[in-house]
Parts: structure tokens; C-alpha cells; sequence
């Protein structure tokens, strides 16, 4: 048997398999934020069809807290929607997976966007006080006690892709002069009490992975040794695994890899993944362009990480795993045309633009 298809320990949780889907909107979503039948549907399809755990898009404590206007993101801002979510987790559970809810979000007080600092390249922000960062902990903490009780099986706290944490994490966007700026320790603080908060609410043991950012990638920004140290903190923090990620707000790599599309190759992380992976002792997810199922076998065997996460190739198939499994190991059918990104981008409902016979169906 292939080593993606044994069993693995992940904190508390025994995977069935290596394979993770990394957090991705989808637009599936309905009235006030919640899960849609449609969501449903194509979580269950991941489910069935072998995915080991099924993270979720953005989850926001608050309406308001919004990255780019989306109509579409989930939110978790109250108790009596957690009935909604019950219905989702339940469903991946009854198919023997497990899911995860991502906490991501930029911040805002008043309707005003919140930073660490006020610099004229973030545009029409107003630094936060440290009432309002005091504010942001309480909030993630609740949401995290919402997260454990619509049965989740872990929460993923979001420190990637430009989004407010990762901000504070970058000293090119992280200028301040108190305890919350300055150095790796200081600038890591906000997450390190957002932790503390999670477990003081929703308890000691519910595990709490993080999506850490792998550089801003630009002078003067995070740089990789940062993010080394960024995840030995977060190790000592009880963070129970790491996923590496890349994007930023004014560098030349987003989320989906670098823009220039001959800097890209399968596996873009992989190096920087395989760093991390050596300065701790928690798990690693390695996530980055990765398509080709010998390739991932050679990255577990050569402990360069210790799961594998994707998400543009389970857009375009759903059921990869599970053909993986009964024999057929050709590479995924995607080819990162990012079509899938443009479609989410115009806020339509997430359908893999080269697949709309499987799709279709699927989303409605």
C-alpha cells in the first residue's frame, strides 16, 4: 500500500489517509453566511470519495468583517446558527472524514479597517488600538467555542494570504513600537493570545492547526527565516500542525503561487515547507501546485512534510482520491488554468470551468 493511503495520527485525530482539501471559498453559501445544500452536496462528494479532512473557506466572526466585499463567505457570528453548521459537519462525519473551519477574516471597527500600523501602502486603514486587538481575541475566541460546538472536528487559524493576522506577523506591515510589533515574539502575540482564548473557550484539547505564512516575498517584508521562527512560536503555543502557505498583499506571489507563470512548477512550496518541517516537531502539510501522486509519495518518504493538502485539483475532481486509490495514479487532472478562481472571483457559485458536466449538477 502506498504510504498516502496508510493511517496517520494527527493530534488527537487518526486520518485514514494523507491527503487534506485546503480551505477554499466556494460561494455555496446562503442567507446570513450558512452552509447551502449545494456545500453540502460537494463536501459529502470530497467525503465519499476518500478525502481524509475537508477544511473549510473562510469562517467570520463578524458580517462586517469582510475581505473584498464577498456576499458569499461563511459566517459564525451568533449560537443559534450553530444548528446550520451541525448539518454540514454531520454529514462529513457520516462518511467517515473530518472537517475543519477556518478562522480568517481582516478587521474593522465602526465600518473603518483595522492594521497593525497606518501606512500609506495598506490605503484607508486606521491603526488598531490595543482595545481593539484585545477585541479581535475575545471575538476569535467565541467564534472558536462556536467552532467546537457545531462539531467540528479542529479549527484553522488563518496567518497567510495578506489577511489581518498575517499582517501582524510582517514587519514591512507591522511598524509598531509596543508590545504587539518589534520583534518575531512580539509580532507573533496577537495569535499566540487568540490561542490561549480558543482554548480557554472551547478547551484545552479541541486541536487548533495554523495556515502560516512562507514570506510576503519582497524586500523589506517577511522574510523565510521569519517564518521559521514564526512556527517554532507557534509549536510552543500548542498549535497542533502547521500548513505553509504563500500570498501577501504587495508581493509578486499570491495564494495560488507566484504571478509569473514561469516561475511556476508543481510543488512551489515544497522547499520552504521542508524548512519548516525541520525546525519543529509538529506535522506540516505540504500544499503548493501538487498534482503528481509519485511525487507526493517522495515528498512524505523524504519527510519533507507530513500530509498533503490541495485545493484547486479537488475542484476539478472531486472523486481524485478515490481514483487514486482503485489503481489509476496518473497525475490530477488540473492544470491550474485558475478559471476556478476567476469564477469565485465574480462571485459565482465554484465549478471547475474545464469540468461543468460533473459541476452542474453539483452546485444546484
Amino acid at each position: 500500500m502506498s504510504i498516502l493511503f496508510e493511517k496517520y495520527q494527527l493530534g488527537p485525530l487518526l486520518f485514514k489517509n494523507r491527503f487534506v482539501r485546503s480551505a477554499t471559498g466556494d460561494n455555496l453559501v446562503g442567507k446570513e453566511g450558512l452552509p447551502t445544500a449545494a456545500m453540502i452536496q460537494w463536501y459529502r462528494a470530497m467525503a465519499q470519495n476518500g478525502v481524509a479532512m475537508i477544511n473549510t473557506g473562510m469562517v467570520k466572526p463578524r458580517n462586517s468583517w469582510n475581505s473584498i466585499n464577498r456576499t458569499f463567505s461563511l459566517a459564525l457570528t451568533q449560537k443559534p446558527q450553530i444548528s446550520a453548521y451541525k448539518r454540514l459537519t454531520e454529514s462529513v462525519h457520516e462518511l467517515g472524514a473530518y472537517i475543519t473551519a477556518q478562522m480568517t477574516a481582516n478587521f474593522f471597527r465602526n465600518g473603518e479597517r483595522l492594521a497593525p500600523s497606518r501606512i500609506p501602502e495598506l490605503g484607508d486603514v486606521e491603526e488598531a488600538s490595543l482595545t481593539d486587538i484585545h477585541r479581535i481575541i475575545g471575538i476569535y475566541g467565541e467564534l472558536g467555542k462556536f467552532i467546537r460546538e457545531s462539531n467540528f472536528d479542529a479549527l484553522q487559524v488563518h496567518a497567510a494570504h495578506g489577511y489581518g493576522l498575517h499582517q501582524f506577523l510582517s514587519p514591512f506591515f507591522n511598524r509598531r513600537k509596543d508590545q504587539y510589533g518589534g520583534s518575531a515574539e512580539n509580532r507573533f502575540r496577537v495569535i499566540a493570545e487568540i490561542r490561549r482564548e480558543i482554548a480557554r473557550r472551547a478547551g484545552e484539547e479541541f486541536p487548533v492547526w495554523i495556515k502560516l505564512t512562507t514570506g510576503d516575498y519582497f524586500k523589506g517584508g517577511m522574510q523565510m527565516e521569519d517564518s521559521v521562527t514564526m512556527a517554532q512560536l507557534a509549536e510552543k503555543e500548542n498549535f497542533f500542525a502547521i500548513e505553509p502557505s504563500c500570498g501577501s498583499l504587495l508581493g509578486n506571489w499570491k495564494s495560488r503561487g507566484p504571478v509569473d507563470k514561469k516561475d511556476w512548477k508543481e510543488g512551489y512550496l515544497i522547499d520552504r515547507t521542508a524548512q519548516i518541517r525541520q525546525a519543529v516537531k509538529i506535522p506540516v502539510v505540504g500544499v503548493g501546485g501538487l498534482r503528481n501522486f509519485h511525487e507526493m509519495e517522495r515528498l512524505i518518504q523524504g519527510k519533507k512534510c507530513d500530509l498533503i493538502a490541495m485545493c484547486r485539483p479537488f475542484i476539478r475532481e472531486p472523486y481524485l482520491i478515490q481514483r487514486w486509490k482503485n489503481g489509476d495514479v496518473s497525475p490530477s487532472r488540473c492544470i491550474s488554468c485558475d478559471r476556478c478562481f476567476k469564477i469565485y472571483v465574480d462571485q459565482e457559485p465554484i465549478r471547475c470551468a474545464l469540468n461543468p458536466e460533473y459541476w452542474d449538477p453539483l452546485v444546484k
